[in-house]
């Protein structure tokens, strides 16, 4: 199990001894964790420092991947379809996409004000975006993840933070 320390750190637990067996340095304030299944990599966002950071979970190596200027990451969601890491960049109205294969950013995406968080729809191949939008009210885009742009914005009128996709 890993565990974001608001200090710059990640904890590793072991779940049978239930002890920390290691912890790992990253960036400035991380806030959210994302495991990617097809290379083993954690990801992590880091609002104090704009990057995040790539825990390779087989042998404890760190990758920083430097954002946009005045990125703010606050969210990741992994597309197993196109094998990407959408960031959502809470300071810059951006949605920076990571190519997990080489771990560097492929696409930036400008958004609505205050992207907060993602979440992606297997059944349609879309990452949705929530907006808490400050000023000018609320709303959820659509990104289309083959082309990564906005095809469609959804106006909520308050303030959004969180979004989960139902297959329902």
């Amino acid at each position: 199990m890993y565990v974001i320390n608001r200090i710059g750190s990640v904890s590793i637990i072991d779940s049978s001894t239930d002890t920390v067996t290691s912890t790992i340095g990253v960036g400035i304030n991380p806030q959210n964790i994302l495991f990617n299944p097809f290379n083993n990599d954690m990801y992590i966002a880091n609002t104090g420092s704009g990057t995040v950071s790539v825990i390779d979970t087989t042998n404890g190596g760190v990758t920083t991947i430097f954002l946009p200027g005045g990125a703010v990451p606050r969210d990741l969601e992994f597309n197993p379809i196109n094998n990407k890491v959408y960031v959502s960049n809470f300071g810059s109205s951006i949605v920076s996409v990571i190519d997990s294969t080489s771990n560097s950013v492929v696409a930036t995406i400008p958004v609505d004000r205050a992207p907060s968080d993602l979440e992606f729809n297997p059944f349609n191949n879309n990452t949705y975006v929530a907006h808490s939008g400050g000023g000018t009210g609320a709303s959820v885009e659509v990104i289309d993840s083959n082309t990564h742009t906005v095809t469609a914005k959804v106006p909520i009128g308050k303030s959004t933070f969180d979004l989960e996709f139902s297959p329902f």
